[in-house]
């Protein structure tokens, strides 16, 4: 297995453990003691409804960002752990921070895509559908020109 591989698998597993979380908070919280009140029943509801959905918001937005800068800002646990960066395939230069957004955004944009992309992991272990559309690959900060 490749480095890019293996960090492709361990940001994937962050990210799952990510909704794992928040799918399990959204399963296991309940509605407080004070809403079992027959006259203020209704409006505890709707708190805790709304705190509820706020919560999911927040924690999805941090999601999000994390997800579409994770390169940008070079805070991909897999690419840290195996001293791996985005490059430009036709310079060999660290690529333009536009293509590193880029390439993430594309899996937020088409549906299906992040199972398309661990697909393409199979096929293709040094590049991701975003690689390939936005012209990038995945190579070690040592053979960055």
């Amino acid at each position: 297995m490749s480095k890019p591989f293996k960090a492709f698998i361990i940001d994937l597993s962050i990210l799952i453990l990510f909704i794992i979380a928040i799918l399990l908070w959204l399963i296991f919280s309940r509605p407080s003691i004070s809403s079992h009140i027959e006259l203020q029943s209704r409006i505890f509801q709707d708190i805790n409804y709304l705190f509820r959905a706020g919560v999911f918001f927040i924690y999805y937005l941090i999601i999000l960002i994390y997800f579409i800068v994770k390169d940008l800002l070079n805070i991909s646990v897999g690419k840290k752990i195996y001293n791996l960066t985005i490059v430009d395939r036709k310079t060999g230069k660290e690529a333009h921070w536009v293509k590193k957004i880029l390439r993430n955004v594309i899996a937020l944009v088409i549906p299906g895509v992040i199972f398309l992309e661990f697909v393409m992991k199979f096929i293709t272990p040094k590049a991701r559908f975003g690689d390939m559309i936005f012209d990038t690959e995945i190579r070690e900060i040592s053979n960055v020109q």
